[in-house]
């Protein structure tokens, strides 16, 4: 049984907590989770600027909505950043991906954008944090220091809450495949048992665990039909049903069969 446990417990873990990091792109500035969906739609065509020094980064939800000097409409930008010298890109539309931070403390989800500094090879990562603002609070979008080398953001939004589209139904595939696992388990299991008796020259029911147990469930379940339709007086007339329990007869009748 230990090792019937460890299985269900690994399968759950791995079908419950497996895509915790992932919150699959849907659009530009919309993702699904598990929890529900995070979309900023709404926010399509503002812009959301913050300042740090001689710098302004500016936020365009969606698709950016005018040109910047330096950072052109054309190419869609997400996040442009301003200075004495001019405007320049800190990562485009198509570029994003939405992770899951390990806490909410950091925010509901974190859109990263890809972009390429003049002159230089790496690519490096924009990281702008949504986090979820319940109410009629307006929106709030600052600076929020360097990690990594990385630029990070902050957007604090009601429409970075999760939006909840569906119950335990919507996620049917983690369902279907934690009762897959525990069927996959069980048949695993009961194999190796029936080899084992067998190699110790065990022949016939006796090969299959608690055969008397399986046939007992079967035939009480038979019962149990029999007698919910015993409720109704048209059974009772024409399929000769007598409305009597039988789960004392069954109990009577296993343990006297001889399963050899």
């Amino acid at each position: 049984m230990f090792v019937f446990e460890f299985f269900l417990l690994y399968a759950l873990f791995v079908c419950v907590y497996g895509g915790k990091e992932e919150c699959k792109r849907l659009s530009s500035c919309k993702c699904q989770h598990s929890k529900g969906t995070v979309d900023l739609s709404n926010l399509e065509g503002l812009q959301f600027t913050a300042e740090n020094g001689t710098k302004n980064f500016s936020y365009f939800p969606c698709k950016q909505s005018f040109d910047l000097p330096g950072c052109m409409k054309s190419d869609d930008n997400a996040i442009c950043v301003t200075s004495g010298s001019g405007s320049y890109s800190m990562g485009t539309q198509k570029s994003v991906k939405f992770i899951v931070p390990n806490t909410e403390d950091y925010g509901t989800i974190m859109a990263q954008f890809q972009f390429t500094p003049q002159g230089e090879k790496p690519t490096k990562h924009s990281e702008l944090y949504i986090k979820c603002q319940h109410g009629e609070t307006a929106t709030q979008f600052k600076f929020d220091g360097l990690q990594n080398n990385n630029v990070v953001l902050q957007l604090t939004t009601k429409q970075g809450c999760y939006i909840i589209t569906a119950g335990i139904w919507g996620n049917w595939y983690i369902l279907v495949g934690v009762i897959v696992l525990i069927i996959a388990t069980f048949l695993i299991l009961y194999s190796i048992a029936t080899v084992c008796k067998y190699k110790q020259s065990v022949r016939g029911l006796k090969l299959i665990n608690h055969t008397d147990h399986l046939r007992s469930v079967a035939r009480l379940i038979l019962d149990g039909f029999r007698t919910s339709l015993s409720c109704f007086p048209y059974m009772r007339q024409n399929i000769g049903v007598d409305g009597t329990s039988g789960y004392q007869t069954i109990y009577d009748a296993e343990s006297n069969r001889n399963y050899d």
